[in-house]
């Protein structure tokens, strides 16, 4: 399905190609504190916000369900698939880990209230089909994704402890990382989903799980895969949360394309609210990722490592 100008607007937040007026740029920079850690306003560059945009603008000319292989040509992401450096990997992994904390604390509920609206909408007599096989599928799927936040917290613990004993007069600091400011993109992240459950549209959270599935496949295995290469099979057990989606999310990925794409066939009006929560989420996540690269970079640069 390919978008108008004004959905690829829609779907990057209204922020595609244009500058952000007044009211817009206040809403980026939240003064309230998520989870106790406030957004760091100095690591999203311009640049990287124009090369996602400009990568899923792109996509969004073509079918919005392959728009998850479209963000592996923002150059941020080049630059880390193609990294040799296993220091700057290293330090990526303990940036990407504490910062996907927040990225998962509340992904259980915010499926679970997901699928609850989407059974309140059958209830109250809507319209669209399949609420109620919808809703119930998402409501007993939310317990899957229960306690990914202490994989991410475990991660950083065993990644800053290799990380101590091969530099110990560089260490780094698992407590200090993971009460470090969140990102914009973790906010947003956040934003996002509460937005889509408090709309009329709860429904969208599939395909918002399908993109964010898709995505663990389209760059999570090769960065596996990298790994393995690079700093051998016994690094993987520092990445149980990354290690884990690429294994499973085979099946999951599989499961809510195919629940995604019969929920749309049933309802073909609602495609373009599902093309716009597909580009939206996506959006969000490579700016996440891109964050979390310039982070590592700037990292790696000021160390002088023995």
């Amino acid at each position: 399905m390919k978008l108008s100008n004004e959905m690829r607007q829609l779907a990057c937040g209204g922020s595609c190609g244009r500058q952000l007026g007044p009211s817009e740029k206040s809403r980026q920079w939240p003064a309230a504190t998520f989870y106790g850690r406030r957004p760091e306003r100095n690591v999203a560059t311009a640049a990287l916000t124009t090369d996602v945009a400009a990568a899923l603008t792109s996509a969004s000319q073509q079918d919005y369900r392959a728009a998850p292989q479209a963000l592996a040509a923002v150059p941020e992401l080049q630059e880390l698939a193609a990294c040799d450096d296993t220091d700057l990997l290293h330090l990526f992994f303990l940036v990407f880990c504490s910062q996907g904390v927040g990225m998962t604390e509340k992904v259980e509920m915010w499926i679970r209230r997901a699928g609850q609206e989407c059974l309140a909408l059958a209830n109250a007599g809507s319209d669209v089909e399949m609420l109620q096989e919808l809703g119930n599928s998402l409501v007993e799927g939310a317990l899957e994704e229960a306690g990914h936040d202490r994989w991410f917290r475990n991660d950083v613990t065993k990644l800053s402890a290799s990380w101590n004993a091969k530099h110990p007069g560089s260490p780094m600091s698992a407590d200090a990382l993971l009460t470090s400011p969140y990102f914009q993109s973790v906010h947003d992240y956040d934003e996002l989903h509460d937005r889509y459950i408090a709309s009329k549209q709860p429904y969208a959270q599939v395909a918002i799980q399908s993109a964010i599935e898709q995505l663990s496949l389209v760059l999570g295995a090769p960065m596996i895969a990298r790994v393995r290469a690079l700093l051998g099979d016994a690094f993987l057990p520092q990445l149980t949360f990354l290690h884990h989606h690429v294994v499973l999310d085979v099946t999951h990925a599989a499961e809510s394309a195919e629940l995604r794409d019969k929920f749309v066939e049933a309802n073909p009006r609602l495609e373009p609210q599902f093309a716009e929560a597909t580009f939206g989420v996506l959006d969000v996540y490579g700016r996440f990722l891109g964050e979390c690269w310039n982070k590592a970079k700037k990292m790696r640069a000021a160390l002088v490592l023995e």
